[in-house]
């Protein structure tokens, strides 16, 4: 990879050390990828000090991922085009901050309190752990534009609003779906909690990949291959007790809802709506 100047084990480590200052704690990553090595993942083992930054991204190089501290957060754009539709909406100020171009979009750095149940538009996350510049995935950089400052934000609602979900700025690809319905009765809850208790995450996962026992022995923890990458042993996790899913390899994870709109390619509008039609009496 003699083509990526700046792709040196030093400044995979000088990177490193920059995030940890930050307080952050790091993931290694499989070279040319973004799958964490065996035993690595945000809910699992991190890297929290210089001396192992050191063993596994300036002796052995690998891809640097980072686990942001609580105070942070990544506004992940899977599409340039719309990030620079939406670097155009907001104002000037609110752009100087740590930015990273990634293969396919961009990776955007705030200091805030996310709100709770933030949905937004299609090809926008806020991710909590990424993948940092100067990893490369499949041959391609991902390169820091030079902001070293993380800016603070104190409305993110605000800085959000272009990409928030609503009826307005929803992407569809199709005739408008029918509206969700109120429940049939006052006291039959609402519609997502109602989809929740009607879809357990076993019930819905069991559909895409096939689940078994984990060997930690706890009756309510399921693994299996994740649907979402070439998973070849168990990454996928099922906590039966909670209704929650996520997979070690993609540092992703959610509810039933999140499940079944990432495996349909849909928002979570359209998971609602979709999964809301199959209730009796909606």
């Amino acid at each position: 990879m003699s083509h990526f100047r700046d792709y040196t084990p030093e400044s995979i480590f000088q990177a490193a050390q920059a995030w940890l200052k930050r307080g952050c704690s790091l993931l290694p990553c499989q070279k040319n990828s973004k799958f964490f090595l065996s035993g690595f993942g945000p809910v699992r083992k991190t890297i929290r000090t210089d001396a192992l930054a050191r063993r596994y991204f300036l002796q052995a190089g690998y891809n640097l991922a980072v686990v942001l501290h609580p105070s942070l957060f990544c506004l992940d754009f899977d599409d340039w085009s719309l990030f620079t539709t939406w670097s155009d909406a907001i104002p000037a100020e609110l752009q100087v901050t740590h930015t990273e171009i990634t293969p396919r979009g961009a990776h955007v750095f705030y200091r805030g309190e996310i709100p709770p149940f933030l949905r937004l538009i299609a090809g926008v996350e806020v991710k909590r752990a990424c993948l940092v510049a100067p990893s490369i995935v499949a041959e391609r950089r991902y390169v820091d534009i030079g902001i070293p400052g993380i800016l603070e934000i104190s409305d993110v609602k605000s800085l959000l609003s272009f990409l928030l979900l609503s009826e307005e700025n929803q992407p569809r690809s199709g005739p408008d779906p029918a509206p969700i319905r109120p429940p049939s009765s006052p006291n039959s809850g609402d519609v997502v909690t109602r989809i929740k208790e009607a879809f357990p995450i076993t019930e819905i996962v069991k559909g895409y990949t096939e689940l078994r026992p984990s060997s930690v022995g706890e009756r309510r923890w399921l693994v299996g291959l994740c649907p979402f990458h070439a998973d070849h042993k168990p990454s996928l996790w099922v906590d039966a007790e909670r209704n929650l899913w996520g997979c070690f390899a993609c540092g992703i994870s959610g509810d039933a809802i999140n499940f079944y709109a990432r495996e349909h390619n849909l928002s979570l509008q359209g998971a609602i709506r979709e999964l809301a039609g199959r209730l009796p009496g909606v």
